[in-house]
């Protein structure tokens, strides 16, 4: 099943489709791209609904007794150009 994360309609679709789960893979991961002075409201809350607010939401869903397994890129955490 795939869904935007960061869309909390396709996020609650996608929680009542799942109807169980031994194990759950997160993997999506967002970082915001630039300076932390130029990174937007909009910016963040996206990446707190991917990163955050879904595998949460999906961890905690009835159906899912098992384990939840995280992944994220190296790449991901590398985005960001040292000053």
């Amino acid at each position: 099943m795939c869904c935007d994360l960061a869309d909390r309609e396709q996020l609650d679709e996608l929680l009542a489709e799942a109807e169980s789960a031994d194990i759950l893979v997160a993997n999506a991961a967002l970082a915001p791209a630039g300076a932390l002075d130029e990174v937007s409201t909009e910016e963040v809350d996206r990446a707190l609904d991917v990163n955050l607010r879904a595998p949460l939401a999906l961890a905690n869903t009835d159906g899912v007794r098992g384990h939840v397994l995280s992944v994220l890129a190296r790449d991901l955490l590398c985005q960001a150009e040292p000053r």
